[in-house]
């Protein structure tokens, strides 16, 4: 069982040192971006961008990893969210993702080394040390939406494993959608993500921080600034909350508001069972 105190305890964003070792990590793979000659590839150099937790501001100690973009904008998808359709729209003298990706590589492990650098299917991981953050890296690309009157782009990841497909996500939609959420809410939004964040790592459970974001945004916000409540007092209410609305899962949106939280394309699929196993493991040990 857990204190108010523990609970206000979580709360807390990053301490100042750790901050600062995420900055690190981040003017590190800008000064690889930077110091490359994209130029002489015949490629637009490309833009760095932040995304995930340490952007949104719901990181905890535990998950203080650093998730960057490399946009390469010469390169684009036109994506239909109403028919989850992707059809490819190569710039860039017909350059396929695997070249972009190919040169991303070279530009990091020029800077930082090969000993440091893990090709994985979505991304680089590059190595913690004692003076910066473990960062994971992706080459993406521009993804327009073409769906409706209301377009969204956003970005286009596209894995080494074709099998996986292509992935599309809202990076931008995400922060300030969970941005305007926080201000709404006196600022509990985030503040209860990092308690439900911390009480996972508590217990060593698996919930992808992403899933735990995107369930708290899709409560109604009077309730995650209801002042009459302690922080057990509202968690406790977040997860009733939860519980009821997950019995109509198709309901649920990710944090942008434009992806269903649950469909095939995502790491925890159409079903909602691993956010009910959390909520119900989280309430039984507060």
């Amino acid at each position: 069982m857990y204190t108010e105190e523990e609970l206000i305890k979580f709360t807390k964003p990053l301490s100042e040192t750790e901050d600062q070792k995420a900055q690190r990590s981040i003017d590190l793979v800008t000064d690889a971006i930077n110091e490359y000659n994209w130029s002489l590839w015949g490629i637009e150099k490309p833009s760095i961008h932040l995304k995930g937790s340490y952007e949104n501001r719901t990181n905890v100690r535990e998950d203080s990893d650093v998730d960057i973009y490399v946009l390469f904008s010469d390169a684009y998808y036109w994506v239909n969210k109403n028919t989850q359709t992707i059809s490819p729209r190569h710039a860039g003298g017909g350059r396929s993702p695997t070249d972009y990706k190919y040169h991303l590589e070279l530009a990091l492990r020029q800077k930082i080394g090969n000993g440091s650098i893990t090709r994985g299917n979505k991304s680089f991981k590059i190595k913690e040390t004692s003076y910066k953050h473990q960062t994971d890296v992706v080459c993406a690309f521009v993804a327009k939406d073409d769906s409706g009157m209301t377009a969204y782009d956003g970005i286009c990841l596209v894995p080494d494993r074709y099998d996986y497909g292509v992935i599309i996500n809202y990076p931008e939609q995400d922060i300030e959608e969970g941005r305007q959420l926080n201000s709404v809410t006196d600022n509990y939004y985030k503040k209860i993500v990092r308690i439900l964040k911390g009480i996972r790592n508590d217990h060593d459970w698996d919930t992808p921080s992403f899933l735990i974001e995107c369930l708290v945004s899709n409560v109604d916000p009077n309730i995650l600034c209801d002042n009459s409540r302690d922080y057990k007092g509202k968690i406790m209410g977040v997860i009733d909350e939860l519980l009821r609305q997950l019995r109509l899962p198709f309901q649920f949106k990710e944090v942008n508001g434009i992806k269903p939280l649950f469909h095939e394309r995502q790491k925890w699929g159409t079903n909602p069972d691993v956010a009910i196993v959390f909520l119900k493991n989280v309430k039984a040990v507060l």
